[in-house]
């Protein structure tokens, strides 16, 4: 252990970067961007914004990359201390990370998308010197909606309970053109309470929204088979012990509980353009899947053999030990559970999104509707 943990220290000083503090004088040219390089985003999102830094000495630094080398240092970033970067609007998660998740409305960056920016400034001076602001506008996507289905459920239920009803949702669809995607379509889901928004971005990638049936419980896992009684030992001179006795069967897993029912699901759509929003959106309600069945129980091992007991010119031998007991079957798995109702109204869209309203009305005075 001595001679370990001096190689380890060592090991993760060579692996951590050095920082560089970077003078804004320093600095030839400056740029923000997504890490990862692409220029859009989905909402709610988790990104890492870089900082690229062309220094007047024909180095690149960066504050995320080690390999740029950044000084002519083969493992160094940009000092943190000497990076100002903001993303507006978004929440930043990790500042040492610089990774910040987008608004997961997607109304919050409708029509702006998110603007990145920021600049490096000198550490440890009484007045902070700092470059010229850079910035980059990444602009939304909304394929993420349409790429896999919104499901509402709840997670699965406890131990051979049957699975809840899923959730009742009411779906609701206008068109809402953006300065990005002028055939944009807003779907709107509302389970009780909770609110939720997807983009249609255009005729190809409708959104699908689903309510599932909670998933079944698993079966009761089988009892463990009790073990053999051991053989008794011999209690004469020259005795045999006797035998183990044998392992009790393990139990039958039990079976595994339904699913439950899907929820009602009411699509409305905006009944201004019903056949163009009719394609937008695909609803659906399925039943849960069934519980997996318990797992058999494990058969009891068989019981030890009783010791023979020597004498003056004989010995006697010791019992046999007893079989192990067999496993118990597994469970079968739990029925589907059954689908629930859906169907659909038509609505006034300044109805249907009385809260939305005001975002509308500024999207449509920009775009000149």
């Amino acid at each position: 252990m001595k001679t370990t943990l001096p190689v380890l220290l060592l090991a993760l000083l060579a692996c951590t970067p050095d920082k560089i503090r970077v003078q804004p004088n320093d600095v030839r040219t400056l740029q923000v961007r997504r890490f990862d390089g692409a220029t859009r985003f989905c909402p709610g999102e988790f990104i890492q914004v870089e900082m690229v830094a062309n220094l007047k000495d024909g180095t690149v630094c960066s504050n995320l990359r080690t390999d740029t080398g950044c000084r002519k240092q083969k493992n160094a970033v940009l000092d943190p201390k000497s990076v100002a970067l903001f993303a507006e609007p978004a929440r930043w998660v990790s500042s040492t990370l610089f990774r910040l998740q987008t608004p997961p409305n997607p109304l919050a960056t409708w029509k702006d998308g998110i603007e990145l920016r920021g600049w490096i400034q000198s550490t440890g001076t009484k007045y902070p010197l700092r470059t010229e602001q850079v910035s980059r506008r990444l602009l939304p996507t909304y394929l993420c909606h349409s790429q896999i289905s919104q499901v509402f459920s709840d997670g699965q239920a406890y131990t051979a309970t049957p699975g809840r009803r899923g959730p009742n949702l009411t779906v609701l669809v206008t068109a809402l053109p953006s300065p990005y995607y002028p055939d944009a379509v807003l779907v709107k889901v509302v389970s009780g309470s909770q609110v939720r928004y997807y983009i249609s971005q255009d005729a190809g990638n409708p959104v699908t929204v689903v309510s599932q049936g909670q998933r079944g419980g698993n079966g009761h896992d089988g009892d463990t088979g009790r073990r053999g009684a051991d053989g008794q030992n011999a209690t004469s001179d020259c005795g045999n012990g006797g035998d183990g006795g044998n392992g009790g069967d393990g139990g039958d897993g039990g079976p595994g509980a339904q699913g439950g029912p899907g929820g009602d699901v009411m699509v409305v759509f905006d009944k201004t353009n019903i056949e163009a929003l009719e394609r937008r959106v695909i609803v659906r309600s399925v039943g849960g899947p069934g519980g997996w069945g318990g797992r058999g129980g494990s058969g009891g091992s068989g019981g030890n053999g009783g010791s023979g007991r020597s004498g003056t010119n004989c010995s006697g031998s010791s019992g046999t030990a007893g079989t192990a007991g067999r496993s118990g079957s597994d469970g079968p798995a739990g029925h589907h559970g059954y689908p629930g109702r859906v169907g659909q109204s038509l609505g006034v869209r300044d109805e249907m999104f009385a809260p939305e309203l005001p975002t509308f009305k500024e999207l449509e005075i920009r775009l000149g509707l």
